[in-house]
């Protein structure tokens, strides 16, 4: 019984690998990770002053709201369009500036890529995360906040 248990297993895997690379399968082959430039932490601290930056948190909306860097706002792959730019904030922006959790979050690194391939050229990512910002002594914003 095992066995026949087996191939329906794997099938689920499959099913549920699909389902979460499926916002990637967007993006085309042209646009990879060495296309995103990094964005170091002098231009995040300018960032919460600058009105021409937008700061996206690409963790889940629970994790944005438990503390993010100031002035963020929290976006995810299924928010951006490939087919039409329909934010007006990130068209209107000089450098927009995509950060999540930590150096490995794929959550910022597919983010990124979905808005350079829906032609947001001035993205750029903070590979440190909010674990490097608040590591380095940096306040974060909370709602009550």
């Amino acid at each position: 019984m095992a066995q026949n248990q087996q191939p329906a297993s794997r099938a689920a895997l499959v099913v549920l690998g699909l389902a979460l690379i499926q916002p990637l399968a967007a993006c085309e082959a042209n646009v990879s990770e060495r296309d995103l430039k990094p964005a170091e932490l002098n231009r995040i601290l300018e960032a919460t002053q600058s009105p021409g930056t937008v700061l996206i948190d690409a963790r889940t909306p629970s994790a944005f709201a438990k503390g993010h860097i100031p002035g963020a706002v929290n976006l995810n792959i299924a928010d951006v369009n490939l087919r039409s730019r329909n934010r007006p904030e990130l068209i209107a922006a000089d450098q927009i500036i995509v950060y999540g959790q930590n150096p490995g979050d794929p959550l910022a690194t597919g983010l990124a890529l979905r808005l350079l391939e829906a032609g947001y050229g001035a993205t750029t990512i903070y590979r440190g995360g909010i674990d490097d910002w608040t590591g380095l002594g940096n306040q974060i914003q909370t709602p009550d906040r």
